[in-house]
């Protein structure tokens, strides 16, 4: 499978950098329905969503098998077009297991 291409608004680096995370990473998603999954999430089309398909919490995991700093997440909402589907609050985690 094809990696997505980073977002056009990144330095050259960032999106060497980007390409290079996505292979030693994990994503997990609490659940999907079809056709709007991981690809959909990844896509950096605003046509395409991930749409989850179970109860709460919806949840979005990344790990890496490498300890990696992470300086951007990004999340594009549009409650004018996704009213009801639009998150009343995100959490953002981060640490370490082991």
């Amino acid at each position: 499978s094809s990696l997505p291409s980073p977002p056009l608004s990144i330095s050259p680096l960032e999106s060497e950098i980007f390409t290079s995370l996505l292979p030693s990473s994990s994503l997990l998603l609490s659940s999907a329905k079809p056709g709007n999954g991981l690809p959909q999430l990844l896509d950096h089309s605003p046509s395409t969503y991930w749409q989850s398909d179970g109860l709460t919490p919806h949840t979005i995991t990344m790990t890496w098998s490498r300890r990696v700093r992470v300086r951007m997440v990004s999340l594009f909402l549009d409650y004018g077009l996704d009213e009801s589907y639009t998150p009343k609050s995100i959490s953002l985690r981060v640490g370490e297991r082991g």
